[in-house]
């Protein structure tokens, strides 16, 4: 049985503990979803290389004028080359941003519940032991 001079350090342990895993469980949520958020960033380059892909298309067509065609050939090719490294970067920088949204849970929330439950099992421990008299 508990010592009653141990109850109130004992109900104090437990109030940390419990306020520690939901400090880290929302700043770990809240930085998850921030980075999360980056993706906007990703589409919006994907759809500007979209964009460019369209007008590569459009000048590509222009290039096929007898008069205007040779001197324009060259820019099309180099926009739609862009066009295609920009689309290609866009998806993959949305991958690199789930996988940092996923690490910044981890480091921001689950590290610090696990550690601030590996100090309070022992010191819980230890409180609940009988006090040798």
């Amino acid at each position: 049985m508990m010592d009653e001079r141990c109850r109130p350090t004992t109900r104090l342990l437990d109030s940390a503990l419990v306020i520690w895993v939901v400090v880290w469980a929302v700043l770990g949520g809240i930085s998850f979803l921030e980075v999360r958020d980056l993706t906007s960033l990703s589409d919006t380059m994907g759809a500007a290389g979209e964009s460019l892909k369209e007008a590569g298309q459009a000048l590509g067509a222009v290039a096929s004028l007898p008069l205007v065609g040779p001197g324009v050939r060259p820019t099309a090719e180099r926009i739609q080359g862009l066009a295609t490294r920009t689309i290609t970067q866009a998806a993959a920088s949305r991958v690199h941003i789930r996988r940092l949204s996923i690490l910044a849970l981890v480091i921001g929330g689950v590290i610090p519940i696990i550690l601030g439950v590996a100090a309070y099992v022992p010191l819980r421990r230890r409180l609940a032991e009988p006090v040798s008299r």
